[in-house]
């Protein structure tokens, strides 16, 4: 069997066997034993790899060394036309400019990296509220004042009104409420 290319197209990229892995949705240790051979390569995975580095799979596979078909060396064509004024300016820097550019690019994409999962963070902020109380206008109030609350906050939240606290506590026990806030009325 041929050995394929995985490693050789990481490395072009930077990319760690972790960051790949996350990219292809699977683990650190299949892309490991793709890399080593040691592992037949799922078709979705080589598929989105293909997409990825822009190359054929018998490519990646090491079955070719034809890089790319007639569609991708034209979508690489159109990519390379829309940054040709970009990498021509890149050649005119000196060396040590070159490798700031190169830093500030790098550190570029780990703030949008850190910037997206930052906001996958903040979508995930929601508030389960458990009211219990026996005045429906008064649980209208308090959900009132909550959700404005929540608003300035930022935050989801959901609530769910009982009529007793034996009803809010069996749905405790039974898990059907988690991470919940009990406000009682008299």
């Amino acid at each position: 069997m041929p050995n394929n290319r995985i490693r050789e197209l990481r490395k072009s990229l930077g990319l760690s066997q972790e960051a790949l892995a996350k990219e292809l949705g699977t683990t650190q240790q299949a892309v490991s034993r793709m890399e080593n051979n040691a592992y037949d390569i799922p078709t979705d995975i080589l598929l989105n790899m293909s997409d990825t580095y822009n190359v054929t799979t018998d490519y990646i596979l090491g079955i070719s060394d034809v890089k790319r078909d007639y569609n991708g060396q034209y979508r690489m064509n159109q990519e390379m036309d829309k940054c040709y004024d970009i990498v021509r300016r890149y050649q005119k820097l000196s060396e040590i400019n070159q490798k700031t550019l190169r830093c500030i690019l790098e550190r570029l994409e780990q703030a949008q990296v850190e910037s997206e999962e930052a906001s996958a963070k903040e979508v995930d902020k929601m508030l389960r509220i458990a009211i219990c109380d026996d005045d429906s206008k008064f649980t209208g109030e308090i959900e009132a004042l909550v959700f404005q609350e929540s608003q300035k906050l930022g935050i989801r939240v959901e609530t769910e009104v009982f009529s007793d606290g034996k009803t809010l506590l069996k749905a405790f026990r039974t898990a059907s409420i988690i991470n919940l806030y009990s406000l009682t009325s008299k």
